[in-house]
């Protein structure tokens, strides 16, 4: 039987190149803080709240691995780095667009498929938090508990995620507020998102895939607009123009009436992904061209039926559709979309649960926003970075099911592990810093700690 000397030493070598590579990541955002008081607490905070699996910076600095110093002096400082003037959250952002434009500029793809899509946090409990909104809460199927659609106080926000690319990024992500000075309303701030994306990823073939908030012509004519393309789920009837080939001319027409008249020019097999399973369907798909009356812009809509799905599942896009292989591709690249909903999940629920969230000020929150962020995308790259070993020893170590039938090979059981792994470390720091401060220990410049690996 190994002794606990060896069997710590065998966690280390797995444990703490983790940590190392941790570190290495928050590089570049720690560099553009202004302080090395603050870049330390920065280097801490993200481990703690991978240990914790939460933003409160309580429960982040209780957790941190290897901090070196009681918990609630590391979350004073914590709370220092989030409430200094000498520092904005956008700095932060400015590193995760810069990551996402390295991430889009490595991966060889014809076209950066991007799922846009809003999404509402809840803070339930909260009275005095600064510029609280009222926002509108739809809890996803399978949570636990199951909670009815409602309003609900909390902050909206706006990310945009890659999602055909060999490793995640986000190329924009805003968290605002309703009543606050700076927000306009909900088409500025969708401007200002496809906007800043065009910024970001310039000079790349972009083409956003949303849902049917975003069934709008100001949006269709924005990227026009910024040259990007989209794939958008239809949800509004409304006139359109379609081409007359034996008159040739324009001719004025319900979009639910053409929908309904479509025969259906070809089919073939996709699968779709529902309560973590995979499942077949046989799609027929038709096409046709049509024209913005007021815009006048030149568009194209896919109408796709199956018996997976009860209505046909209408597309609208920017791209010519000239041959079924296009029709085709178009649907397939929407089917990334879903994508972002995992995200946003993930970012949530049991993920590293963003709606607990509890610092006061607008300001406070975007930085905390980011970070959670940040972590996010840490755990996200783990399966491209790390070793298929070091990825199934964190998997086992997350869930007791890994490898088995129920295995959804999601990246929960991945945090899970790294959760555990880093509690550990924090475990053995603070066993450390007891044994340095009992009576007896030596102080001063030749007092080490003692190993435990």
């Amino acid at each position: 039987m190994p002794s606990i000397a060896q069997v710590m030493r065998s966690f280390n070598q797995n444990a703490l190149p983790l940590l190392d590579d941790l570190q290495q990541f928050l590089q570049p955002f720690a560099q553009v803080l202004p302080d090395q008081r603050y870049r330390y607490s920065f280097r801490q905070f993200v481990p703690g709240m991978l240990a914790a699996r939460s933003p409160q910076v309580s429960q982040a600095a209780a957790h941190a691995p290897n901090r070196g110093t009681e918990s609630w002096y590391l979350a004073k400082r914590m709370y220092r780095l989030l409430d200094t003037p000498e520092f904005n959250h956008r700095e932060w952002l400015k590193v995760i667009y810069a990551d996402a434009r390295r991430v889009a500029q490595q991966d060889p793809v014809e076209r950066i498929i991007i799922a846009l899509d809003p999404v509402n946090f809840e803070q339930p409990y909260a009275e005095k938090l600064e510029y609280l909104s009222e926002v509108w809460k739809s809890t996803p199927p399978g949570s636990l508990p199951q909670r009815a659609a409602r309003i609900t106080p909390g902050y909206p926000a706006i990310i945009a995620q890659t999602v055909n690319l060999t490793q995640p990024a986000i190329p924009y992500a805003h968290w605002f507020s309703y009543v606050s000075a700076d927000f306009l309303s909900e088409n500025k701030e969708i401007e200002r998102a496809v906007r800043t994306i065009r910024i970001v990823l310039p000079g790349q073939k972009l083409c956003l895939v949303t849902d049917a908030g975003f069934d709008d012509q100001k949006f269709f004519a924005l990227c026009g607009y910024h040259n990007m393309e989209f794939v958008t789920r239809v949800s509004h009837d409304r006139w359109v123009d379609v081409f007359n080939q034996r008159l040739h001319r324009w001719e004025r027409e319900h979009l639910r009436d053409l929908v309904e008249t479509v025969p259906g020019a070809f089919s073939f097999k996709i699968s779709f992904t529902h309560a973590g399973k995979i499942v077949p369907a046989h799609l027929t798909v038709d096409w046709f061209q049509i024209r913005i009356p007021d815009t006048q812009q030149i568009l194209w809509c896919i109408v796709g039926q199956s018996d997976y799905f009860k209505d046909p599942l209408v597309l609208i896009t920017n791209r010519p559709v000239v041959t079924a292989l296009n029709a085709q591709d178009i649907y397939r690249d929407w089917l990334h979309r879903p994508t972002i909903e995992h995200f946003y999940r993930f970012i949530q629920e049991d993920g590293l649960d963003v709606e607990e969230i509890q610092v006061q000020t607008l300001e406070r929150q975007r930085r905390t926003f980011d970070l959670v962020l940040v972590a996010a995308l840490f755990v996200l790259r783990l399966p491209g970075t790390w070793s298929k070993a070091t990825i199934a020893w964190l998997r086992g170590l997350g869930s007791s099911i890994t490898g088995t039938a129920m295995d959804r090979h999601g990246p929960y059981a991945l945090l899970l592990g790294l959760q555990r792994v880093f509690s550990a470390l924090s475990l053995f720091s603070a066993v450390v810093d007891g044994l340095l401060n009992s009576p007896g220990v030596p102080r001063g410049a030749n007092a080490r700690a003692p190993s435990y690996g």
